[in-house]
C-alpha cells in the first residue's frame, strides 16, 4: 500500500484596488481543487487612486485591518504562508512604495507587485482553468483601475492588451462629466467611455473562434444580478453565460432601478453597487469595440492562477520575466 501523501495547502491574497480576497485551496485526488477558504475584505483604494492619484490614510488604514483578518482566516485554513500578490493600484500610486513597505512590515513577509504582464497572465492561468480542452480563449478581466485583455490556450498566455481604465476609473470620468451618475442615461455614459479609450481591439484571428471568458468584480456581479432577475438564489454560478445582447439589457434595467430608487434591493455589497453601472458601461463599450457579443463570466481569477502557477511568482512581478514593455 502507499504511504498517504499529504496535500499540499496553497494560499493567495490579491491585494486589490476595492477588495483584499484570499484564496486558499488544497489539490484533490482527482487534481481538482478543493476550496478551503474565499474570502474578502473592502479597502477601497481605487476610488482615492481615481480621483488624486494616491492611496488615502483612510485607504491604508482599512488595508491593514483588511489584512491583518485576511492573514488570520488564511492560518485558520491551514496556510500560515499565503502568497501576497499586488496588482495596478499598489503600481499605479503615488504612494503605492509606502503602502508596499508598511503592509510588508505588517505582514512579516513579502509583497510581490505583478507587472501588468505578469497579472495578465496569471490571470489568465486562473480562469482559464473553467474551459475544458485546449482551445483558444480570450479572457477580459475588468478591475478597478486597469483591465487586462490576454489570449491564448492550455493556460499559456499568447499575448495580451492592458488599459489603465477599470470600474473606480469609469466611475470618476463619467462623474467629472456629470452631476449624478444614476440619472444619466446609460448609453450616453457608455459612449462617453467609449470615445475615451481611443482604442479599439479585435479578437487574435487563428481559424477557431475562441472561447470568451469575463473576470473581476464586475464581471461577477454581472452573473449574479442576472440569477437576481431570473428570481433564483444570487449565488454566484460558475462559469455563466451571458448570451448575446444580455449585457445592454441588464443595463437598462439597473438604470431604472436606479432612478426609482430601489437600489438596494440589489443583492451585492454597497460598494459593488456603487460601482455597478459605471463598471457594467465600461465593460459594454469595450466589448463591443471588440466586436464581442455573447461571453461567459468565470469567477476563477488571479489568485487561483496564483496558487497553481508552477513557478516563483517573481517571474511575473514588475522586475521579473514579465516585466511590461
Amino acid at each position: 500500500m502507499m504511504p498517504n501523501k499529504k496535500r499540499t495547502i496553497r494560499g493567495c491574497i490579491d491585494l486589490g484596488s476595492s477588495y483584499f480576497r484570499l484564496l486558499v485551496v488544497c489539490p484533490g485526488p482527482s487534481g481538482e481543487a478543493e476550496v478551503l477558504c474565499d474570502d474578502k475584505e473592502y479597502v477601497g483604494w481605487g476610488d482615492s487612486v481615481a480621483r488624486g492619484g494616491v492611496i488615502g490614510e483612510s485607504g491604508i488604514a482599512r488595508a491593514a485591518h483588511a489584512l491583518e483578518r485576511l492573514l488570520r482566516a488564511a492560518e485558520r485554513s491551514g496556510c500560515e504562508h499565503p502568497i501576497l500578490a499586488a496588482t495596478n493600484t499598489m503600481r499605479s500610486a503615488l504612494n503605492g512604495d509606502a503602502a508596499h513597505s508598511l503592509l510588508e512590515r505588517l505582514a512579516g513577509r513579502p509583497i510581490t507587485v505583478l507587472s501588468q504582464r505578469g497579472e495578465a497572465a496569471l490571470g489568465f492561468l486562473g480562469a482559464s482553468s473553467v474551459v475544458r480542452g485546449n482551445g483558444p480563449v480570450l479572457l477580459v478581466d475588468v478591475g478597478g483601475t486597469s483591465t487586462e485583455i490576454a489570449w491564448g490556450s492550455g493556460g499559456i498566455m499568447d499575448g495580451f492588451e492592458g488599459l489603465p481604465l477599470g470600474a473606480h476609473i469609469a466611475g470618476a470620468m463619467i462623474s467629472r462629466g456629470y452631476r449624478n451618475i444614476l440619472t444619466v442615461p446609460c448609453y450616453s455614459a457608455v459612449r462617453a467611455l467609449e470615445d475615451s479609450i481611443g482604442l479599439h481591439y479585435t479578437l487574435p484571428n487563428k481559424g477557431q473562434r475562441p472561447t470568451i471568458l469575463a473576470t473581476g468584480g464586475t464581471a461577477v456581479s454581472l452573473a449574479v444580478i442576472l440569477r437576481y432577475m431570473k428570481e433564483r438564489e444570487p449565488a454566484f454560478a460558475e462559469p455563466t453565460a451571458v448570451p448575446a445582447g444580455m449585457l445592454e439589457f441588464v443595463i437598462r434595467r439597473l438604470r431604472g432601478l436606479f432612478q426609482a430608487g430601489f437600489e438596494r434591493r440589489l443583492p451585492l455589497e454597497p460598494e459593488r453597487v456603487r460601482l455597478l453601472l459605471p463598471g457594467l458601461a465600461f465593460m459594454a463599450s469595450l466589448l463591443r469595440a471588440m466586436r464581442v457579443s455573447g461571453f461567459f463570466v468565470t469567477g476563477r481569477d488571479l489568485r487561483w492562477g496564483v496558487v497553481t502557477a508552477e513557478e516563483s511568482l517573481i517571474k511575473y512581478s514588475i522586475t521579473g520575466d514579465y516585466i511590461d514593455e
